[in-house]
Formats: C-alpha cells, sequence, structure tokens
C-alpha cells in the first residue's frame, strides 16, 4: 500500500482560485506554492512524528532483546520513508527531507556494523553515508536555488511553477540552477 498525494492537483486548484478572483497569474503561481507548503506541512510533522513514536516502541523490543520487532519496525519505518520521499510525493523538497529524516531515525537504533536483508546486505553505517550524501546534495541545490529566486523576472517563475506541476520541485530547482549556469557561461 502506498501514500496518496494530491499535491499537484491541491496546487492547481489554489493557482484557478486565485486567478478566477483576479490575480494576475505570477500572483497565483505564488499563492498556490505557499498554499502547498502550508498544506503538506503538518502531513510530514505527523509522519516523522510516527516515525518516532516507532523508534520507541523498537527501544522498548530492544530492552527486552526482541530482535525480530526491531528489525521489522525499522524495515516498516524505512518503508513510510520510501514512500514519502518517492513517487508523487517526493516531488516536493519537504517530503525528502522527511524521508530522509525517517531513514535516519530508522537506521540509528541498529548495529552500524551488522548487515541486514532489509537494506539489501548493507550496513546502517553504509547506508547512513548514502543518505548523507543524498542531504549534502539535496542541500547545496536549496542553495543554489534560493540564491537565484528572488531574482527571477516574471517569466522565469512562471516557467518554474510549470516545471513542478509536470517535473516536481527538486527537478524543477535543478533546472532552474542549470539554466543560469548555462546563461553564464554564454
Amino acid at each position: 500500500m502506498s501514500f496518496e498525494n494530491y499535491a499537484i492537483e491541491s496546487q492547481l486548484n489554489q493557482e484557478s482560485l486565485a486567478e478566477c478572483s483576479g490575480k494576475s497569474p505570477i500572483e497565483a503561481a505564488r499563492i498556490s506554492l505557499t498554499g502547498f507548503s502550508e498544506d503538506n506541512l503538518p502531513m510530514v510533522v505527523a509522519l516523522k512524528g510516527l516515525a518516532l513514536q516507532m523508534g520507541d516502541l523498537k527501544k522498548q523490543f530492544a530492552a527486552v532483546g526482541d530482535k525480530d520487532s526491531v528489525e521489522n519496525l525499522t524495515a516498516a519505518q524505512l518503508d513510510m520513508a520510501d514512500q514519502i520521499g518517492s513517487g508523487t510525493s517526493g516531488n516536493y523538497i519537504n517530503n525528502q527531507l522527511v524521508a530522509i529524516a525517517i531513514e535516519s531515525i530508522s537506521l540509528s537504533q541498529l548495529d552500524q556494523n551488522t548487515s541486514y536483508d532489509f537494506l539489501d546486505g548493507e550496513t546502517p553505517a553504509q547506508v547512513a553515508q548514502e543518505i548523507k550524501n543524498q542531504k549534502i546534495q539535496l542541500s547545496q541545490t536549496i542553495r543554489s536555488f534560493h540564491a537565484l529566486y528572488h531574482q527571477f523576472t516574471e517569466s522565469e517563475l512562471l516557467n518554474y511553477t510549470e516545471r513542478i506541476k509536470t517535473d516536481g520541485e527538486l527537478e524543477a530547482m535543478k533546472w532552474v540552477v542549470q539554466q543560469h549556469q548555462q546563461n553564464m557561461l554564454q
């Protein structure tokens, strides 16, 4: 089973409502981006809270020596993180950051040097390093994007919001950064 995410539909509805109320396309785009973040954040915060509660339960199982339950809960946490951070849900930065946080939480209570089947034979330490590298790349993209965002022309902002709808927020950010790097080289 996977989480259903209707973020794009919500974003499109907010944009349409803003335009119908007389807002310009650029104002409507900004309203829809802000509205999505405000709508989505409580959900991902609740899911991170659930992952923390699962971590508390794992501590209880570990205290009584129930290794199988600890591993099953860890696999469930990793599955939840995967559902949040991939597919249409993974199109948004906040969701990816929460997925990374949940992955980190899930691995923290395992023997860091033991390989596990649910980690495809890798150790938690190896997977944690992969997660750290992913977070570094994500942070670099976000920083590069935010350095450019406040300089956007109206056309660039509209192109960016259209890219979000088709490719997702992270890919749209990467596209913006790449476009500006190419323009600097010309």
